[in-house]
């Protein structure tokens, strides 16, 4: 199953409630259903940008434990929150959602997911000069996020040569 699948298998799910999720997911699918209808408004959702996003998360590997190498496998609930995070646009440029609230359980792939997320923005935005920051309860934890973005960047550099010029990764800390 492709990653766009997954999101609408996810979004589908919540529709007819065969996952367990909270009032807030199904709201958000269901405006996300009732703004497809909408006519005449700033916002459009762009199905080809919400599909490259997702797309770019098969060339992620997982940078820590024992699926450390590993190709990255987007849950479905997460490839549904980024399908709506990117695909919705404003017709006067950039996306409509610039934050997202995200709040989930241990064990949920929250900082391998925000690694990826990071390194899109990072990466391929198609924003010049981009900064990604790290920002949590204390330094630890943000070295924690940080330590694994350097190491996917790492892997996609050994993967990926050509993007060697484009990445500086500092050695401390």
């Amino acid at each position: 199953m492709t990653e766009i699948e997954k999101a609408k298998a996810y979004l589908a799910d919540v529709r007819k409630s065969k996952t367990l999720h909270c009032e807030w997911i199904k709201k958000a699918v269901l405006r996300h259903d009732a703004d497809l209808k909408r006519k005449g408004w700033e916002f459009f959702f762009d199905e080809a940008e919400a599909a490259r996003v997702l797309g770019m998360f098969s060339f992620f590997r997982f940078s820590k434990g024992d699926v450390s190498g590993k190709p990255f496998e987007i849950m479905g609930w997460f490839a549904a929150l980024i399908y709506l995070a990117y695909g919705w646009r404003r017709k006067s440029g950039g996306r409509r959602f610039r934050k997202v609230y995200c709040k989930v359980p241990r064990g949920n792939a929250k900082t391998a997911n925000l690694v990826n997320v990071a390194t899109i923005g990072f990466l391929f935005d198609g924003q010049g000069d981009s900064e990604v920051y790290w920002l949590a309860m204390n330094k630890s934890q943000a070295k924690i996020g940080w330590d694994r973005q350097r190491e996917m960047l790492r892997a996609m550099i050994t993967d990926f040569p050509e993007l060697g010029d484009a990445v500086y990764l500092p050695q401390g800390n």
